[in-house]
């Protein structure tokens, strides 16, 4: 469900959450009474304001970004990396057929191999659905074993405007200690977006808050990645609202529900 009341495009519901579905550069500051006006509307329990894009200042929240594809950035190791995951997988854009057949069997080995819980895990049929629900903006890419044909991790970017937004990576870990696939599949990605379409940046995501990976050290320390600070808003639901007032002082106990926690770290953010 999208709600297309702003400029740039608008609004649309992930989680229960408002987050803007246009290009993160073109979001602007909400005011309360917009932010409630949107919430009512759609029914959402909350709604998140970023704006004030690459404001050249530390913030509470950021996008992770690169601009450029630059080779010599990388050390002597990390291209090795590269190659060694090039050499054992076939990596590239895949069809929506690939992903539908195998990409659930990846998408379940990374959760499960996750320090953190991300929270609970979609059912194959929940999968498949998202991936037949999405239009022609959106890519593929997967490693693909050059020994057994079988896919051992994926890729879903969304395209919008010459700019490409990295909106999920999911691996089997039983690959990561020895081949390396998250290197060449970064930069994979990295090349043609940026080297030979000529996009103007890609986008990794925002600040995360379950922290489930170190994805986001990984881009910046090994793949040439910034932080592009924005500043960030949250707007909740009356009902909502009040809960988190009344829960934000117990934000740390390990007896909450993993949702109430991962809200209340979102609030903590909020106030920094």
């Amino acid at each position: 469900m999208n709600i297309n009341r702003l400029i740039g495009g608008g609004y649309s519901i992930y989680k229960k959450c408002l987050v803007w579905s246009g290009n993160p550069d073109e979001e602007r500051c909400l005011t309360p009474d917009e932010a409630r006006k949107l919430i009512s509307e759609s029914g959402v329990w909350m709604l998140r304001n970023c704006y004030d894009w690459d404001c050249g200042e530390e913030t509470n929240f950021w996008h992770i970004v690169k601009t450029q594809y630059d080779e010599g950035f990388y050390s002597k190791k990390i291209r090795k990396y590269i190659e060694k995951a090039n050499a054992k997988f076939i990596i590239g854009i895949i069809g929506k057929d690939v992903m539908e057949r195998q990409g659930y069997a990846v998408y379940v080995a990374a959760h499960k191999g996750y320090k953190i819980s991300a929270g609970n895990i979609m059912s194959e049929a929940e999968f498949i659905n998202g991936i037949r629900n999405n239009d022609d903006s959106y890519d593929y890419w997967g490693c693909i074993d050059r020994d057994t044909s079988v896919l051992q991790a994926f890729a879903i970017v969304r395209r919008q405007d010459k700019r490409a937004y990295f909106e999920t990576s999911k691996v089997n870990p039983e690959f990561l200690p020895k081949f390396y696939p998250m290197y060449g599949l970064y930069d994979a990605r990295n090349r043609y977006y940026l080297d030979e379409m000529g996009y103007e940046y890609v986008d990794s995501g925002a600040r995360t808050v379950t922290e489930h990976s170190n994805i986001q050290e990984f881009l910046i320390d090994k793949m040439g990645f910034r932080k592009v600070y924005c500043r960030m808003k949250l707007y909740y639901a009356p009902w909502l609202g009040l809960a988190v007032k009344l829960l934000y002082p117990f934000r740390r106990l390990k007896v909450l529900p993993l949702a109430v926690r991962n809200v209340l770290k979102f609030e903590e953010i909020n106030r920094q």
